[in-house]
């Protein structure tokens, strides 16, 4: 139904410096009442990445991505009522549908974390066929 679906827009990176999506992009009515986990990420990316291979959209998803990469597992001890912060990270998944640029969105995750000194990194696809979007957006 007509209702099913609303336009998506940015809530960050909103500025006109900041690429729009070539294509118009949509989500579910129920994604589109939900809020992002606040968060003060800033992005260290280089400069001319940010601003000549990612849209806003991008942006927006990998600056998720990685304040969820901040946030540290918390562990509750089996012995004592506390919790304990982990070295392990939590994940993001992405789940946005074709032509959104899922394969920007987790290379840009991928050298924003690289950028910091993360050097591990998983990248799961359901397409072998993927593989060579996925060279490329690297």
């Amino acid at each position: 139904s007509a209702n099913t679906f609303k336009d998506y827009t940015p809530s960050m990176f909103t500025a006109k410096i900041f690429a729009p999506h070539p294509e118009k992009l949509q989500e579910t009515s129920a994604l589109a009442n939900a809020t992002p986990l606040p968060h003060n990420y800033k992005l260290h990316l280089p400069l001319r990445t940010v601003m000549d291979c990612l849209t806003a959209a991008q942006l927006e998803t990998i600056s998720l991505a990685c304040a969820q990469h901040e946030r540290p597992f918390l562990r509750r001890s089996r012995t004592r009522k506390s919790q304990e912060s982990s070295e392990e990270r939590p994940g993001f998944f992405l789940g946005d549908e074709t032509g959104v640029g899922k394969g920007r969105q987790a290379a840009g995750t991928i050298f924003e974390n690289w950028v910091l000194g993360r050097r591990k990194a998983v990248w799961f696809s359901c397409s072998a066929d993927l593989m060579v979007d996925a060279t490329r957006d690297m």
